[in-house]
């Protein structure tokens, strides 16, 4: 009976820590199917956990200058593509392929990158 309990006892804390990690992870409100192309100034980087993100001020003909907001990995992550806290400031020039939100905001989630030093960066 003590070894049961012991069972139940750990599973139920195994799930409880560590379920709503993969829940969070979850990339199901992209669009991974598709992809887009973002050619932009960079206004500023966001070097935070668990989401880093860029923003980059894009010029659409008929829209004006739209801000737009590209979600990156933890910085972990980002260390181990390559990326650091000082990759991008305000005005450098970005190019951006990346999965568009599912609900049509200006928020994507970062595919690959191309760095004003010329590196291409690749989630995949």
């Amino acid at each position: 009976m003590a070894k049961l309990r012991f069972v139940l006892q750990t599973t139920c804390i195994f799930l409880a820590l560590f379920s709503s990690g993969f829940a969070h992870h979850s990339f199901s409100n992209f669009d991974m199917e598709q992809t887009l192309t973002l050619n932009g100034v960079a206004t500023r980087w966001e070097w935070t956990n668990p989401h880093s993100y860029l923003y980059v001020m894009v010029h659409d003909e008929k829209a004006g200058d739209q801000e737009w907001a590209v979600e990156f990995h933890a910085v972990g992550q980002l260390l181990r593509l390559g990326l650091k806290k000082d990759s991008f400031k305000a005005g450098d020039k970005i190019n951006v392929l990346a999965h568009p939100s599912r609900d049509g905001s200006k928020l994507v989630f970062f595919s690959s990158i191309t760095l004003p030093d010329g590196r291409t960066i690749k989630f995949r």
